[in-house]
Formats: structure tokens, sequence, C-alpha cells
């Protein structure tokens, strides 16, 4: 996958009591070179690795939250403590960044199923494709069958070391990012059966790769939206209504309860839970799996959601963390 890659340390100077002049200027630069030149290397080994993806984070989304974020606890420049411009978000203040370049293989504007395949997996591939490499055309589901063509995310990797695993998503648990952890498909809309055209009856849906298929049965914590996708006959409210852009399952199946009757038959500790009150009530010391669905598409934003149905993403990384902490050989969560 190929990068830019940019370092640098970030200093924070929350209270201005002079004017920004040349001495000002010059204290900050002074400042970030003696954290720079305090830098060791760290050769240790990661025990336990958490990433952060934010769908569509780039350097504009970023500048406008570090602003807005400032404005919120200041008024701005007639406030002396701090001026919003001059904030940073906790993430910029850590001692390396990077910036990578994005496309796909056969796209120079990409998707987030190519995307997420090349942050998790190390490989770049077609437009709309997960999971795969760029032999699998879209579409095509015969040569997203050839195990040659599959290519493995972090999360394998980390079962493979004895590593518990997990991802929380304010999404549907199925949508494109989150499936390039555990799915190899050709095409990133064909997340039930009702998506799949004629002749792709040979593949599984991306729900059911997540249920069924290793490494999407291995994962300990799964949590996010998209029950329409997992289970049929589904319910719409006007809370949570059916999300008519995406797949809606047809096939009588329901995956979820597919999902908790595989945990009971191997006597795996779980849980199953559809709202933030039954997370809540999870006692996490007897609980090595869970399974998460609280909403039949995207999760609502935080500022809209009923705190008694909808978890937050900070609650369910909270959970997640509880569960995957436990492991002796430490953990992988994904948060998107």
């Amino acid at each position: 996958m190929a990068c830019y890659f940019a370092a640098g340390i970030l200093i924070l100077i929350t209270k201005a009591t002079a004017i920004e002049d040349a001495a000002f200027w010059n204290k900050v630069a002074r400042l970030e070179l003696d954290a720079g030149l305090d830098m060791r290397q760290n050769l240790l080994r990661a025990h336990n690795v958490v990433l952060f993806v934010g769908d569509g984070m780039g350097p504009n989304t970023i500048t406008a939250s570090r602003i807005y974020k400032a404005q919120l606890r200041t008024t701005g420049r007639n406030n002396p403590q701090e001026a919003p411009e001059s904030s940073f978000l906790r993430f910029e203040k850590f001692p390396h960044v990077a910036l990578l370049k994005t496309y796909n293989v056969d796209k120079q504007v990409p998707d987030s199923a190519g995307t997420a395949t090349a942050l998790f997996c190390g490989v770049k591939t077609n437009f709309k494709t997960v999971g795969v490499d760029a032999n699998v055309k879209l579409g095509d589901c015969e040569s997203s069958l050839d195990p040659a063509f599959h290519v493995h995310s972090i999360l394998k990797w980390a079962q493979d070391a004895g590593k518990r695993t997990g991802f929380v998503t304010n999404t549907r648990v199925t949508h494109a990012t989150p499936a390039a952890l555990y799915a190899h498909c050709a095409h990133r809309s064909w997340e039930c059966e009702s998506k799949m055209p004629k002749g792709a009856e040979n593949c599984k849906d991306i729900a059911r790769q997540l249920i069924e298929d290793e490494p999407g049965i291995s994962i300990n914590v799964i949590m996010g939206g998209g029950r329409q996708c997992l289970t049929s006959n589904i319910t719409s409210t006007a809370y949570d209504p059916i999300d008519t852009w995406a797949c809606q399952r047809k096939d009588g199946r329901d995956l979820i309860n597919e999902w908790e009757m595989r945990r009971k038959s191997q006597a795996d500790s779980y849980r199953v839970v559809s709202t933030s009150k039954g997370l809540a009530e999870i006692d996490f010391t007897r609980t090595d799996y869970l399974l998460g669905v609280f909403a039949n598409g995207f999760l609502k934003y935080d500022h809209e959601i009923d705190p008694e149905v909808t978890p937050t993403l900070a609650q369910m990384s909270a959970a997640a963390i509880e569960i995957l902490q436990k492991g002796e050989n430490g953990f992988v969560l994904v948060v998107d």
C-alpha cells in the first residue's frame, strides 16, 4: 500500500498571555524541536492494538473539528486563554502522524470497501470489492471464491497470534469498512442475499460470512447496526426505520439467533444485546463473546439517540475493552 509518511511532535500552548509575536512563535518552535530531540525509538512489541477509523476523516474534516471543539470551550480570539485555531485534537499530539494516499487499483477516487481492505489487509484492490485482491473484478462471484485471491486482515493475524479480537461501529456490522475485517466479497453491496444477482448463488453474502466463516466466527466482540441484513422479517419503527438504501434480508433466516446457537453449542460464555440498557447490564467478568446489534440500519448520531436504546460509540468501545482485555495474549479492537 503506497503511502506518504510524515512525523512530528505537536506542542499545545493553551495560555497565550502576551501578543503572538516573533518571540512567542520562536518559543513554540523551540519546544517542538526539543520534544523531537527527546524522542527515543520504541522497540517493544505491542500487546494491545486499538485502531480508530474515521470514514472521510481527511485534513479538511479534522481542521473543522479541531476549531469547532475549541469554540465550544472558548469565545475565540476574544478569550485570551486560547484561540480555536491554535488548539489540537488529542490524537494530533501523538509523537508520530502519517498521511496515506487513498485510491483503488482501478479507480482514482476510491470507496471505503477498497480503502478498508488496504488499511486492514495491506493490499489495494478494485473499486467496491472487499477482502480480495485485484484479480477479483467487481461483481465476479466465481473469482472471489478462489482462496488464492483472498487477503487477510489484522483481525485474522491477531487471532493467529492468540489475541482476542473485536470491532464496534456506528454503521452496519456488514458495511464496507467493517466487512474488510472478515469477508471476501466481489461487491460491497452483497451484505445480504437480497442484493445478490442471479449467477452469484455460490457466493455467501457478507452477513453469512460474519456468522458462518473464519475469522468472523472467532471474533469476540461485534457491535453496531445492521439488523435488517442479519434477520428476516424485522419491524420498522419511527425511531428505528428500515434503511431503504441498504440490503434487507428476505430468506427467512435469523443470523443473530444462529450466532447465539453456535455459542451455546460450544458452551461459550456469551451475551446478545439489542439496547444500551442491555449492554449496561452485562457482567463482563462472565462474558467472552458479545454480539450487540442496536439498529436496523446505521446507529443514530449521539445527539439524536435515546440513551435507553442506543449506545454511543464510546460506550460500545468501553464495553468491548472490558471483554477483550481479559485475554492473556492481548487484543486488537477496531472502532469505526
